[in-house]
């Protein structure tokens, strides 16, 4: 009995010597020579892991979903952890979705175009497409297969997260696309647009940016667009009581532009807004009234330049509000890490 008990602990021992929650690819050599050297009990060697474990968790921001959470589980889960997470993986996905996106140049328009002309859809970009979805099924289902654990199964844990929910849905489209063009249900390809929005689904970066995009939008409305509205029916009112109501022998010709009534007026002040009717309009109005340049040129300055370096001002303001906060709540996960690995 204590041969076989000591046999076991030998045979666990190099099982944990060689197994990839102790000795991982990222943990310094020199680490383990010296916990070697130090004759460390398996305890010491085992927390040391689990701090490193923790630190690179932290220093990647997975505090939640790392490496730790899953040393306690079987190892293939650990693999595929690596495997997902390692960034030849991570340019896998990427080049496929740009691929992928890429193939509407040479898919034909609509279903009955191939109809008409075979060539139009040829065999390699079918292929082509289905191994780049192929490769995005794959990715979600490394996720789930190492997410979860005791209490909630990895698609229930994968689902709970909000992008994760969108990025499953956005291939399921491209699935539910792919099958009902090529059996000739629907003619047109409906999930092309989406096509390269598995970047922000997979890329973080990618994602925080679009996750700006609802606020940049919403203070946007009510710093720029609302006041250049009001700059626009207030120029627009005096356009037409100053050069709409001219003399036939007077008036203005501005072509397609017009400043008979409001609405035509707003819709050729914001024109001018853009510089991309300046001619025609500013020197008409120049060449009837000389004055009437600098009452455009007041406007000008005030719907182009002035409206248009408050709303960039706030732009910026608003992104380096939003990085602060990203950055402190990848701190406090950080710290978490940190503390855990230390104690």
């Amino acid at each position: 009995m204590p041969e076989e008990k000591g046999m076991r602990k030998q045979k666990e021992n190099d099982v944990l010597k060689k197994s990839p929650s102790l000795s991982l690819p990222f943990l310094d050599k020199e680490l383990i020579e010296i916990c070697e050297k130090q004759k460390l009990d398996d305890k010491v060697k085992k927390k040391i892991r689990d701090g490193c474990v923790l630190l690179r968790d932290a220093y990647e921001g997975r505090a939640s979903h790392g490496l730790y959470s899953l040393l306690k589980g079987p190892a293939y889960k650990r693999a595929l952890f690596i495997i997902h997470t390692h960034p030849m993986w991570m340019n896998v996905v990427i080049w496929a979705s740009i691929i992928h996106a890429s193939l509407i140049i040479w898919e034909p328009p609509n279903r009955l175009s191939s109809w008409l002309d075979p060539t139009l859809d040829p065999l390699p970009v079918i292929l082509l497409e289905v191994a780049c979805m192929g490769v995005f099924v794959a990715d979600i289902v490394f996720k789930m297969l190492y997410f979860g654990d005791e209490k909630v199964s990895g698609w229930q844990d994968y689902i709970s997260k909000e992008w994760q929910r969108n990025y499953m849905t956005i291939i399921f489209l491209f699935q539910v696309d792919f099958v009902l063009y090529h059996a000739k249900i629907c003619p047109f390809r409906f999930a092309r647009p989406f096509r390269l929005t598995v970047l922000a689904a997979r890329h973080r970066d990618v994602r925080r940016l679009i996750s700006f995009f609802p606020t940049m939008c919403v203070k946007l409305v009510t710093v720029f667009f609302l006041p250049l509205l009001g700059v626009l029916a207030f120029f627009s009112i005096l356009c037409v009581r100053i050069y709409g109501r001219l003399p036939q022998e007077h008036s203005l010709d501005l072509g397609e532009d017009s400043f008979s009534s409001v609405l035509p007026a707003i819709r050729t002040l914001f024109l001018l807004s853009t510089i991309d009717n300046f001619d025609p309009v500013v020197t008409e109005a120049y060449k009837q009234h000389p004055i009437s340049f600098f009452f455009f040129l007041a406007f000008i300055v005030f719907a182009s330049f002035f409206l248009m370096s408050v709303a960039l001002g706030v732009m910026f303001d608003l992104y380096l509000e939003d990085h602060e906060k990203t950055v402190k709540a990848e701190a406090k996960k950080e710290e978490k890490s940190v503390a855990k690995a230390f104690q």
